[in-house]
């Protein structure tokens, strides 16, 4: 098999690690940082955490299923929660907002500042779920013309 590299630990990069050694490819994954992850990593200074990167998960099924593809049960290293609410919002006068993960919920809260806030997130919803969609079949085509690209190289090194 071909010797492959991968360029970034982050959760593509891994994810690719993952997917290749699962086909019997020779993998080297390098990274500039001191630790995987990409932008999901915390930074710790003066006794306070942040989280760098994304803070929540929208879609836990493309992490699992990585696991599923290289034959392991993700529900053994995975305990993913929905948790509600998701996420809290601290202003500058102390007060705060939770926001819900239920959609109608969190609507009836946006509608509390004004009906033209919620109709502005649920724009903003409908702008994300096009990119998504788009993203997503883009991203499956070139899974396919990856493998198709690394199958016609090995091949072609059997000569």
């Amino acid at each position: 098999m071909a010797k492959i590299g991968i360029i970034g630990a982050g959760t593509a990069g891994l994810a690719s690690a993952i997917r290749l050694k699962t086909m019997g490819y020779d993998v080297d994954v390098y990274e500039k940082n001191n630790q995987v992850g990409g932008r999901m990593y915390q930074l710790t200074d003066q006794g306070f955490s942040f989280d760098v990167g994304p803070t929540i998960v929208m879609m836990p099924e493309l992490y699992k299923e990585v696991f599923e593809f290289s034959g392991v049960d993700a529900n053994k290293y995975l305990d993913m929660k929905l948790l509600d609410p998701m996420n809290r919002v601290y202003f500058s006068d102390g007060s705060f907002f939770d926001i819900s993960s239920d959609l109608t919920k969190l609507i009836k809260q946006l509608e509390s500042f004004g009906e033209d806030d919620a109709k502005g997130y649920m724009a903003y919803l409908s702008d994300v779920n096009e990119r998504y969609l788009r993203r997503k079949n883009i991203s499956y085509i070139k899974v396919i013309v990856v493998q198709l690209n690394f199958l016609i190289l090995n091949h072609s090194f059997k000569y």
